[in-house]
Order: structure tokens, then sequence, then C-alpha cells
């Protein structure tokens, strides 16, 4: 048995081809390259509407911190919103709202919480451009809500 080698590993069968070609290599980039495109541009369409819900949600978490402090000191808790962003006293807190976004308070009247009953009830509006979300007050027990948006 010594003249017999398997089949196809006679001194004619072709040695066994490692590693990948350069148009193999290529192709692969090029498809993680587009990839990547495609993955850019999804995340630069998504980043305004999450910078508009995370100042959503900072927002209505800072009105319902506000809220607990008057309502456990006793103390009355002012706030001041402006278009570009908004100041807690009673926290010692000022923020800035990031670029292009607004608010607009739907009243003249400031807001202040004594304890943990607003001075008024209203609807604070989030904007960034055509998006809005809105966050109510209730008036009478002084709630913190994020509206659901209109569809």
């Amino acid at each position: 048995m010594s003249g017999f080698q398997g089949i196809g590993r006679g001194p004619s069968a072709p040695k066994a081809q490692c590693g990948v070609s350069l148009f193999e290599l290529l192709l692969v980039l090029t498809i993680m390259s587009l990839a990547a495109g495609i993955a850019g541009v999804s995340l630069n369409r998504a980043l305004p509407g999450l910078r508009l819900r995370q100042a959503a949600t900072v927002l209505e978490a800072d009105l319902q911190r506000a809220r607990t402090l008057s309502l456990t000191q006793g103390e009355v808790v002012d706030l001041t919103l402006s278009e570009e962003g908004y100041a807690i006293e009673g926290l010692g807190l000022s923020r800035s709202l990031a670029d292009g976004v607004m608010l607009v308070w739907d009243s003249d009247a400031p807001l202040a919480f004594t304890a943990g009953v607003p001075s008024r009830g209203g609807t604070v509006l989030v904007t960034r451009g055509q998006r809005v979300l809105a966050i109510r007050i209730e008036a009478f027990t002084g709630r913190v809500m994020r509206d659901a948006p209109a569809l």
C-alpha cells in the first residue's frame, strides 16, 4: 500500500489555499462601509427626537423633585421657565436646553409649589421644530405627568 495515495493527495493535486484574496477583502470592506454609512444616517435622523425626549424627561423629573421638596420640607419652591431653559430655586438648579429645543409655558404667571401644590396648573410644552411633548401640572394635586403625544 505504500504506492497508494488517497484521492486528491497525489503529487499532481493542487495545494490547499489559505487566506483571502484582495478582491474578497475589498468586497467585505465595501459592504461594511455601506452598513456604517446607513447606520450613521439613521442616527442623525433619530438624534433630534432623542434630544427632545431627553429634555422632556429631565424637566418632568425636575418638576417632580420640586413638588416633592415643597411637600416634604414645607418650603415654597419657585420655578422660572424661559424658552432657553429653566431654574428651580429650592433645588439650586438651573438648566439650559439642547440646541433647537424650547419650552413654552401656557401662562405669563410664575410657577411655584407650596406644600406640594402648584400656584397654578398648566402645561409646559417642550418643542423642537414641529415635534411637541407636553408636561402637565394638575392644579389641585400638583401631579406632574407627561401627556402622550398625539398621533
